[in-house]
């Protein structure tokens, strides 16, 4: 099983010498089906209360009461723009490792569940991962542009396969 943990300490005390009363922190759990964030949750519970347990301190949980599936990605659908990006000479990196070091989780993964869906991620001139203010800066940079024109195209170019070739959407559904 795969799965992410973001963190962020919210509360942890004012001075590193003295132990603080109430120590906030907040968590982004993710995997790749909704049966296996179950059981991530149940094992994250049993660590919250076994380091309460451990420590004689007492501790509170809540999970959100909606959360994001993980995008489920249609392979028909991604190879139909991966043909029509290179058609227009985008490179598509399908090495494992760069995959992984820039990829992330999407709150598009709902959506996915709904109708089938892409979620293309793209090189914009930068190696600046995203959600930081480095690749905020990036994105808005003139160079990014003619990265972000040829993915548009790619899309509106995979758009228009679907819509006007009904054995390609019929292959799409079928998958989904």
């Amino acid at each position: 099983m795969h799965h992410i943990c973001q963190r962020i300490i919210k509360k942890g005390g004012d001075v590193p010498n003295i132990i603080p009363n109430e120590a906030e922190l907040e968590y982004y759990l993710s995997t790749p089906t909704d049966e296996e964030l179950n059981i991530l949750k149940e094992k994250f519970v049993g660590c919250i209360e076994g380091a309460a347990t451990a420590t004689g301190c007492k501790a509170t949980y809540k999970f959100a009461d909606h959360f994001y599936s993980a995008l489920m990605s249609n392979n028909r659908m991604a190879q139909l723009f991966e043909q029509n990006a290179s058609s227009i000479g985008v490179h598509i990196d399908n090495d494992l490792d760069v995959i992984l070091k820039y990829g992330g989780a999407t709150d598009m993964g709902n959506v996915s569940r709904i109708v089938p869906s892409i979620h293309p991620k793209y090189y914009i001139g930068t190696k600046i991962c995203n959600h930081n203010e480095g690749f905020t800066t990036a994105s808005g940079d003139p160079a990014a542009q003619p990265y972000t024109l040829a993915i548009s195209k790619a899309l509106a170019m995979t758009a228009l396969d679907i819509y006007t070739k009904p054995a390609v959407l019929k292959e799409i559904k079928e998958e989904f």
